[in-house]
């Protein structure tokens, strides 16, 4: 009696699909409410300016800021977190190569991440 047996291909087509599928989820979803925060601060601090601010500045330059900003944060940071995912991604894919094919590169890798850590700490400190 055979279960239902997928090939290697196939299972591991299977689970590209599943992780792109969740990571479109995620990044549609942060997108969202980093849109939402910004436009709930934004509109937190128009509420409370003073009246002059609306008397010296025409409703048209506030609404052109709001969508102006909105729609930054809309296009521009799904592009930049993809950019970078997929930097992060390929630096871990060439370590994760590296380790595989010269073990021994462990040995070295882990002293320069423990270095450039406490590197970037003395530099930038708690940030």
């Amino acid at each position: 009696m055979m279960l239902f047996v997928k090939s290697q291909s196939e299972c591991l087509l299977s689970f590209v699909a599943l992780f792109l599928l969740i990571y479109a989820a995620m990044l549609a979803n942060r997108s969202v409410a980093a849109s939402r925060v910004l436009h709930h601060g934004m509109l937190s601090a128009v509420l409370r300016a003073p009246l002059t601010f609306f008397e010296t500045t025409p409703a048209g330059r506030i609404l052109n800021r709001f969508s102006r900003d909105i729609e930054t944060v809309d296009t521009l940071l799904p592009e930049l977190m993809e950019s970078w995912l997929v930097s992060a991604f390929d630096v871990l894919a060439t370590i994760a190569i590296l380790l595989y094919s010269t073990p021994i590169f462990l040995a070295i890798a882990v002293p320069l991440s423990v270095l450039y850590y406490f590197a970037q700490v003395a530099t930038f400190g708690d940030m």
